[in-house]
């Protein structure tokens, strides 16, 4: 079962990354920045340090188990970086995922030798200035109205069919239910919560979010190191990288996820046209590697199981053709 609902406390945490760093509002949507203005004006004198929205809500939501972040208040949230001792030993026996651990871990590191604190006196300004009911009267009511849509969305698609394939390709037993948390002041960004993740309230199809959020945490480091030596093996795909990293301000682990994502959908019914015609579209060809390991992944004759053991025996056997910006060009065609 898959269970929508609004975050207080999680809007909370990524107006921290919003209002601080609010030079980048290019990548704001207007209702947005409006209300940023807004809270900026209301609680002067935060601290302008933060850490990553994305990496702080996965190891809120790991320490409450993804549970009751609809109804925990700024006590709840204040109570996660007063025993960040305790967060830290709780955390870490959760999130055991190579590649997840390698952030998540050191996150917990920086939250203990400082930003705790930064996080306590921030939150502290934020019930100060009653932030609890600005959010209640002004991003409440738009993050519920797209819950609504989300609904009404998921009733069109096959989730079940998703999730059953996601299960194949992490090589797990079963998936519990699944809690999407959806959040204002995270637009445009979606991200991986623990058991679940946090969408934002700009759109309304959520059978590729599903795809691509759930799939999150498969890599080993071996497939990562494996991954990263292939990126580097010309210009082309080492200024892909980068565009990644730097750019997108994502991780290693994105591309490999991407191309499961449209798997995913590929086996849920979408076409292979589709499929590229929405990459070229979004991404160019910025992001190949994802494609071409997508195009290797339809041509099995059998659905894959572990997609962690299948991509690496790729790299090992040096199955992944030689990658130029021409090749991904003829594989996307005109689509």
């Amino acid at each position: 079962m898959i269970n929508i609902k609004p975050s207080m406390i999680l809007d909370a945490v990524c107006y921290f990354e919003k209002g601080i760093y609010f030079s980048q509002k290019q990548w704001m949507i207007k209702e947005q920045i409006i209300i940023t203005e807004d809270l900026n004006r209301i609680n002067t004198g935060l601290v302008n340090d933060c850490l990553s929205m994305s990496t702080v809500s996965l190891i809120i939501s790991a320490f409450y188990n993804n549970e009751n972040l609809d109804t925990y208040n700024l006590d709840d949230l204040l109570y996660v970086f007063e025993n960040i001792h305790l967060v830290n030993k709780v955390v870490r026996e959760r999130i055991t995922n190579d590649f997840q651990k390698n952030y998540v871990y050191t996150t917990l590191e920086w939250l203990i030798s400082k930003y705790a604190e930064i996080y306590i006196k921030n939150i502290n300004k934020l019930k100060q200035n009653h932030f609890d009911l600005y959010w209640e009267k002004e991003i409440y009511p738009k993050v519920q109205d797209n819950i609504e849509k989300k609904k009404m969305a998921l009733e069109k698609v096959n989730i079940k069919s998703i999730l059953n394939n996601i299960c194949l390709l992490k090589n797990i037993n079963t998936m519990k239910d699944i809690t999407i948390y959806v959040s204002f002041m995270a637009c445009p960004t979606a991200f991986t919560l623990y058991n679940g993740y946090l969408d934002n309230v700009l759109g309304t199809r959520l059978d590729n979010m599903l795809a691509h959020e759930l799939m999150h945490g498969f890599a080993s480091n071996d497939l990562i190191n494996q991954y990263c030596m292939f990126m580097g093996s010309n210009e082309y795909l080492k200024e892909c990288h980068r565009f990644l990293i730097n750019d997108m301000h994502s991780g290693d682990e994105e591309e490999l996820v991407m191309s499961a994502e449209y798997y995913l959908l590929y086996l849920n019914g979408t076409s292979k046209q589709d499929i590229y015609r929405y990459v070229k579209q979004n991404y160019g060809y910025n992001l190949p590697l994802s494609v071409v390991l997508f195009e290797l992944a339809t041509r099995e004759k059998k659905m894959i199981i572990d997609y962690n053991s299948w991509l690496l025996n790729k790299f090992y056997r040096n199955e992944i053709p030689k990658i130029t910006k021409s090749y991904i060009e003829d594989l996307l065609g005109n689509e």
